[in-house]
């Protein structure tokens, strides 16, 4: 399963208002870390089809990430 790209604009829409549980990985382009975890996240999301995950860059779209603290 792919993983959702996730904006400020269409957070509502594909995570809140998702009928499925949803998994969210906040990341940016220059964190090591963050693209570490992006085959293992990728590969859960294709082990657990019963719920959708995303990715949000949190340089791109800072609104949703700093109600979360970050």
């Amino acid at each position: 399963m792919a993983i959702i790209e996730i904006t400020d604009e269409n957070f509502e829409e594909k995570v809140l208002k998702n009928s499925k549980p949803f998994c969210l990985k906040f990341e940016a382009t220059w964190c090591g870390p963050c693209k570490a975890y992006t085959p293992i996240v990728e590969k859960v999301s294709n082990e657990m089809t019963d719920v959708d995950f995303g990715a949000m860059d949190i340089d791109q779209h800072p609104n949703v990430p700093t109600k979360f603290g970050r």
